[in-house]
């Protein structure tokens, strides 16, 4: 939903359209990121206590989630939302607003899901090394590495865009361009990124061919109809015709040779003739 506001061009300063953005980029933005700290004490519970009962923590995600970015959505909501820079968000003057709107959060989730997905993968090692069985042994290789994986995305998608806010902070009168376009490319990719690493397990990977693909097997199986197509319509005309005449002997083979004899004579079978 972030990335919607991305493609709002307000026509004019605190218009419609530009406060409809300001509030799309501060909600949605920061509720991505707190989302990934629920996914990473949603699999901390579930790994390093075995509570197999984390279903009941889903109010309790969503509350955090959504909560917390709608209350700091509203603080910056007297005169602070403006267009400035090619977006409307919090002007550059409350600089420090942006940081306790959205990078102050930000900082403390990245440090929080190091420090929970480090444990998990300590824990992870240990299974490793007291597994035997190779196709166990490789799934949880590919968990190991996955886990490893979810913080450094999004130390990857907000690193730049740290820096260039710490650079606007401390130089407000001197913004780089570099900087603006490496904290957007990178910011807009989270999406992207998520959906590679959260998303591609091997489920997913297995189940992708048989939605995108043709299945083999159906068209062999048209192939097979096709082909018997004659055998079963003599097989049914057969059927029909011992059912219709009781003095035929219920004999279908017989029957089906008389078709094909009538047939090879160019005369109609005695079935179709009924």
């Amino acid at each position: 939903m972030s990335a919607i506001g991305d493609f709002i061009s307000p026509p004019e300063d605190r218009c419609g359209p530009c406060m409809f953005q300001a509030y799309l980029v501060s909600i949605f933005n920061l509720a991505s990121v707190l989302w990934t700290a629920c996914i990473g004490h949603c699999l901390y519970r579930a790994v390093r206590h075995h509570d197999m009962d984390v279903q009941r923590f889903e109010i309790r995600y969503h509350i955090f989630a959504w909560g917390l970015p709608l209350i700091l959505a509203l603080i910056p909501s007297n005169g602070m939302y403006g267009y400035d820079n090619g977006a409307c968000w919090i002007l550059e003057k409350y600089a420090y607003m942006r940081f306790i709107q959205f990078y102050i959060p930000l900082i403390f989730v990245i440090i929080f899901n190091a420090m929970i997905y480090s444990q998990l993968i300590a824990s992870l090692r240990v299974v490793l090394g007291s597994t035997e069985n190779q196709e166990t042994r490789e799934r949880d290789m590919e968990a190991f590495w996955r886990m490893g994986l979810y913080p450094v995305v999004l130390v990857i998608c907000w690193f730049f865009p740290i820096i260039n806010r710490l650079h606007n902070f401390a130089n407000p009168d001197g913004p780089v361009y570099e900087l603006y376009m490496l904290h957007r490319v990178f910011a807009s990719c989270q999406g992207l990124f998520n959906c590679l690493v959260y998303g591609m397990n091997r489920t997913v990977r297995e189940k992708l061919p048989e939605v995108f693909c043709c299945r083999s097997s159906s068209a062999d199986d048209d192939t097979d109809e096709g082909g018997g197509g004659i055998q079963m319509a003599q097989a049914r005309a057969a059927a029909s015709a011992s059912d219709r005449d009781p003095e035929s002997g219920s004999k279908p083979a017989d029957t089906t040779e008389d078709s094909d004899g009538d047939r090879a004579q160019g005369r109609a079978p005695a079935s179709d003739a009924v």
